[in-house]
């Protein structure tokens, strides 16, 4: 990966059982989650096709930048204000889906900002660098 973001967020969580628009007593169940995780960005090195011109040049072709890895760190989620409905008890199921939607939440947050760009930019500096340590002087990058 050649760009890492680092996230932390606070989530409430609040459900009742509902029929005809109603709200039914002793049902709602409600949580706060802390948690922290990580977005790693790069672009797939196997997807370089390189064509060498001549000892000078050379033409590379790759694949623009992606998402790599999208991961929650389960050791420093946090639960708050806990509470279960008499008729609706909290369950895993909650928490999973709720954090499922958070990651992808972020995930589109951070691709918004500029996170494939950064890794893609990043990326190219560390192959350029790379080539030209090599003795390239004119490398032409195309994405595909």
């Amino acid at each position: 990966s050649t760009v890492r973001y680092n996230y932390t967020d606070i989530v409430s969580y609040n459900d009742n059982i509902q029929v005809n628009g109603l709200n039914i007593p002793f049902t709602n169940k409600s949580f706060l989650i802390k948690y922290s995780g990580y977005i790693k960005a790069g672009i797939d090195l196997e997807s370089l096709k390189f064509n060498v011109i001549d000892s000078n040049n050379i033409k590379l072709t790759m694949s623009k930048a992606k998402v790599l890895e999208n991961v929650i760190v389960e050791e420093e989620v946090e639960f708050f204000n806990e509470k279960d409905g008499l008729f609706n008890k909290l369950n895993f199921k909650d928490l999973y889906s709720v954090l499922i939607g958070e990651k992808e939440k972020t995930k589109a947050e951070a691709i918004k900002n500029g996170l494939l760009n950064e890794a893609e930019k990043n990326g190219e500096e560390i192959i350029r660098s790379l080539l030209e340590e090599m003795g390239f002087k004119k490398i032409d990058i195309e994405y595909k």
